[in-house]
């Protein structure tokens, strides 16, 4: 909801000199292809954002649960055969060594027997396909009238596959995105032409490298997985009770989720250095949500009503972006025949009453 709230905010300020659903190449890794691989299709962030909201001009772009998340029964059977094909060698080498197993032993001896991972994304694949064919697009990178490039980790080796790039573009989007948003863990991998792909976020945050190689002369950057700064004097994350927690006090779930976002923006900052610091010239504009914004840190994009929500409060939160960084955006764009204006923002431009829905 992030990207396509900021996109939308952009698209204001710029105005008809920067079409956004125009551009000569789109880079999507994870969550962010999904954005890339709508955009490269010709839909504009407005609509976008009100076919999210209120599944008009495009009824298909309104996601739901169901088409995201789906529990892969067809592995039950393979995971209750496998647990049972392992249980003679982990007798085996429990005796060997001697003792009963604890617990802990136990759970390592077996854990080929556990799933891949927790859910399947394979009902993304399908709803993309629905949403390219109810906006006119396709799901052919070669039949795009821009470039698209949509990054994922082949599992066995770490290696990148960029698809849409050369040698990879005949494989459909909407499988390459699958593979893109197949974060470990929550989704089991996806296998495309026999080799198994995960979250293209893994290993690098926005690849910016495949936009200065296409000769780019100006990046732009939409990265809303950066580390919360969880000062209590200035923010709240709070628990059932309502007092307000530390990440720890959260749980499990939070302090992983931190700790990658941790990680995301070391990642984040040494590509922007290398980009700003290299000889491509390429200029670069970031948005991306400040450490206290803990609202996109705590909800889910998956109900209706938070949905809802973060499209208004990432489009307000860039507006707010843009009004601080007004003067350095507005020279970078000039300087690309850009005729930037602030004063085409309008706050709350997709503020609806939830709980009249």
């Amino acid at each position: 909801m992030y990207q396509f709230g900021a996109l939308a905010a952009l698209q204001d300020f710029a105005g008809g000199d920067l079409p956004l659903h125009a551009l000569d190449l789109y880079v999507g890794t994870s969550a962010g292809s999904v954005v890339a691989s709508v955009l490269a299709n010709g839909v504009t962030p407005d609509a976008a954002c009100r076919s999210v909201m209120h599944g008009a001009p495009n009824e298909a772009m309104r996601f739901q649960r169901k088409d995201i998340y789906s529990i892969p029964w067809r592995n039950v059977p393979k995971t209750i055969g496998r647990f049972f094909r392992l249980l003679p060698a982990a007798f085996h080498a429990w005796r060997v060594f001697g003792g009963l197993p604890s617990v802990v032993d136990a759970l390592t001896a077996l854990q080929e027997a556990l799933p891949a991972g927790m859910f399947s994304n394979e009902e993304l694949e399908k709803f993309l396909q629905r949403a390219f064919r109810a906006a006119g697009g396709t799901d052919d990178f070669r039949r795009l009238r821009a470039k698209l490039f949509v990054t994922a980790v082949e599992l066995d080796t770490g290696d990148r596959r960029v698809f849409g790039a050369e040698g990879s573009e005949h494989v459909p989007i909407s499988l390459a995105v699958r593979a893109s948003c197949a974060l470990p863990i929550l989704f089991e991998p996806v296998s495309v032409e026999g080799m198994d792909y995960i979250d293209g976020g893994m290993r690098r945050v926005a690849h910016m490298d495949l936009a200065t190689k296409e000769g780019a002369d100006l990046v732009l950057v939409f990265h809303p997985g950066g580390a919360v700064r969880n000062d209590r004097r200035q923010v709240c994350i709070p628990m059932l009770d309502g007092h307000c927690a530390t990440m720890r006090e959260k749980g499990v779930v939070f302090v992983a989720e931190q700790a990658e976002r941790v990680l995301n923006d070391m990642r984040f900052a040494l590509d922007i250095h290398t980009i700003e610091h290299g000889q491509s010239g390429t200029r670069v504009l970031v948005f991306q949500p400040e450490p206290t914004e803990t609202l996109f840190f705590l909800q889910s994009a998956l109900t209706w009503s938070t949905r809802a929500v973060l499209l208004n409060y990432a489009y307000n939160i860039t507006m707010s972006q843009i009004e601080r960084e007004c003067k350095t955006m507005t020279r970078v764009l000039k300087s690309f025949g850009v005729r930037a204006d602030p004063g085409r923002l309008r706050r709350n431009k997709y503020l609806v009453n939830v709980h009249a829905v």
